[in-house]
């Protein structure tokens, strides 16, 4: 048995977790050929999810994200610049569309694992 949690991450929280992530900074190639990245993160959108806990340990049990919205806006921005050049040059209007995007991820066999070995090399390179 699990809790449900439905709820929306607003877009400017997934940009302040990219931002003090350092993953916005890591997706510095996105913004080659004139697509301004910060433009993009500002332009994602809601993130609708729901999110699993467990009932008898209150452990995390996953969660299944609905990104489809969010993909579309994302690939709006950054297409643009290039929909606008082919657009020029086919004479219509192409655009990248997408019609879903979900994820879904769930969390079983905690503190299952079998019993191992940590080798002395890492433990002797985690000392040092």
């Amino acid at each position: 048995e699990v809790f449900v949690i439905d709820t929306v991450v607003s877009g400017d929280s997934l940009k302040s977790v990219l931002d003090s992530s350092g993953m916005g900074g890591s997706l510095g190639s996105a913004t080659e050929g004139g697509i301004d990245l910060d433009t993009i993160l500002a332009n994602m959108g809601d993130l609708p999810m729901t999110i699993y806990i467990y009932a008898d340990t209150y452990l995390f049990a996953g969660y299944d994200m609905d990104m489809t919205e969010m993909m579309n806006n994302i690939y709006g921005v950054a297409a643009a610049p290039l929909a606008e050049a082919e657009a020029g040059a086919a004479g219509d209007d192409s655009a990248i569309t997408v019609s879903v995007a979900e994820m879904s991820m769930m969390y079983t066999n905690y503190n299952e694992a079998e019993d191992f070995e940590v080798p002395q090399e890492a433990l002797d390179a985690a000392a040092a």
